[in-house]
């Protein structure tokens, strides 16, 4: 579904220049003795992820999806029409709240996106812009603008320098020559 083996090279260039992606990898599957194919696993939004990756564990934030996919399913009468107002979660939400540190990441994480939303921080005091800049460049390198929908945004809150920083997502990289993905993200 993320275009064989295009989604792992995308992510494997995103390591390479210091950005924040999952490992995914190839795993030929059986289940109870009956072979089930190839299949793709990919790293799920953990410590381990952060730690990998050479950073400090904090926490992952992400747009709450479920209005997005309710809206979709004709359970929202228009309630929501920008997605980009939804609001924040964590992921592991269990973990960040038992935790005295990452709760308090949470805080200032919520803090900081109000913020911006309401118009009273600006983006480059909150988002990490260099490494916003390398992440837009190889996703349009790749056409992979599917990373850039709401609902595959993430967010790693950097402790150290109280900045956002973006999380590579089902970007669907594509490398034929028809439909330019970021055509409907706003990017040519």
């Amino acid at each position: 579904t993320r275009v064989g083996h295009q989604e792992a090279l995308l992510l494997q260039h995103l390591r390479e220049e210091g950005l924040i992606a999952p490992r995914y990898l190839f795993v030929n599957l059986s289940v109870n003795n009956k072979q089930m194919g190839v299949m793709a696993l990919e790293e799920h939004f953990t410590k381990e992820l952060i730690e990998s990756q050479n950073r400090r564990e904090s926490v992952i934030m992400a747009l709450d999806e479920s209005y997005h996919w309710r809206e979709q399913s004709g359970e929202f009468d228009d309630v929501i029409k920008n997605s980009y107002a939804y609001p924040f979660k964590p992921f592991n939400e269990n973990d960040v709240r038992g935790s005295r540190v990452l709760s308090g990441y949470l805080r200032e994480a919520l803090g900081l996106l109000r913020g911006y939303s309401e118009g009273w921080i600006d983006s480059e005091d909150i988002f990490n812009m260099t490494l916003y800049g390398q992440w837009l460049a190889v996703l349009n390198l790749w056409n992979a603008g599917h990373g850039l929908a709401p609902h595959n945004l993430r967010f790693y809150y950097n402790p150290i320098n109280r900045l956002f920083e973006p999380v590579a997502f089902d970007n669907q990289a594509r490398t034929d020559t028809g439909k330019d993905d970021f055509h409907g993200a706003g990017f040519v």
